[in-house]
């Protein structure tokens, strides 16, 4: 069939937008590379300052009393983790146990790491799902547990979004003991560029809790930590803050020592603020 002027010139044009976009022929749906998880540490707190720093165990009356400043912190920081940290302790591993699982690309559009965790005793069946649009990447982690109370079955654990890049996002975490409701529970603000580089905001978002609208501040820059907790109903402020290299750090807490900023040095004895 002989071609017309027009069609040659139709065919030549077409022939250029397709080198110049050479996706523009593609689906939708056709896979492409997987996003890049991110990372644990954008929902956990390393304290292991405290854990493991010899001042926090126990010691001799008269040594503890040279060291108020940093029993002081530790009992804040304990109250921290308990309160907001520790039940997220398993999503964060979960989500780093993900990274050894090769996804799948499916029909819904997004990608899917299936597995289960722990791997050597497994109690929990994990789906986490991605979903890779203009700017962004959309993430649904599943859970199912027959053993958890009450059960779990394809239960909504968290969701939330991350640049294309994984440095910022957020996650949204759920009531795993309301799991019909899909009631929010903590909100997590993250920017992570490197495991000594990030700052996580935890904001308790459960409706009807007492500590509802409470946030906790997490940053870390090299050796140094800090961690800012408001109290949403008062508006105060406690700040702890410490080097990870040094040892030394300080506490400013509304009822502690009026106030001030109270220090201790590498040895975790108390000094005067420089």
């Amino acid at each position: 069939m002989k071609l017309s002027i027009q069609d040659k010139w139709l065919i030549g044009i077409l022939c250029c937008l397709m080198a110049i976009f050479p996706n523009c022929g593609k689906s939708p749906n056709e896979p492409s590379t997987p996003p890049k998880i991110p990372p644990a540490g954008t929902m956990f707190v390393d304290l292991s300052f405290f854990r493991t720093n010899p001042s926090s165990q126990p010691m001799q009356p008269d040594a503890a009393l040279s060291k108020l400043n940093f029993f002081a912190a530790l009992t804040v920081v304990t109250a921290f983790n308990a309160a907001v940290l520790i039940g997220l302790s398993v999503p964060a591993a979960a989500t780093a146990a993900a990274l050894s699982v090769e996804p799948t690309f499916e029909s819904d559009g997004k990608f899917h790491w299936n597995f289960s965790y722990p791997e050597d005793n497994p109690i929990l069946t994990l789906e986490l799902t991605a979903e890779v649009r203009l700017a962004t990447v959309k993430w649904e982690m599943f859970v199912t547990s027959p053993t958890h109370t009450p059960p779990l079955s394809d239960f909504l654990w968290y969701d939330g979004e991350s640049d294309l890049d994984g440095e910022t996002g957020y996650w949204q975490f759920y009531d795993d003991q309301q799991p019909a409701q899909n009631v929010e529970t903590v909100l997590i603000d993250w920017q992570f560029i490197a495991d000594d580089d990030r700052t996580l905001t935890f904001t308790n978002v459960k409706v009807g809790n007492p500590r509802f609208g409470d946030r906790l501040r997490y940053q870390i820059a090299g050796e140094d930590v800090s961690m800012l907790f408001t109290e949403a109903a008062t508006g105060d402020t406690v700040q702890v803050a410490w080097n990870m290299a040094t040892g030394e750090g300080f506490i400013i807490a509304p009822n502690y020592r009026n106030g001030q900023k109270s220090c201790w040095n590498s040895t975790q004895d108390d000094i005067d603020c420089p």
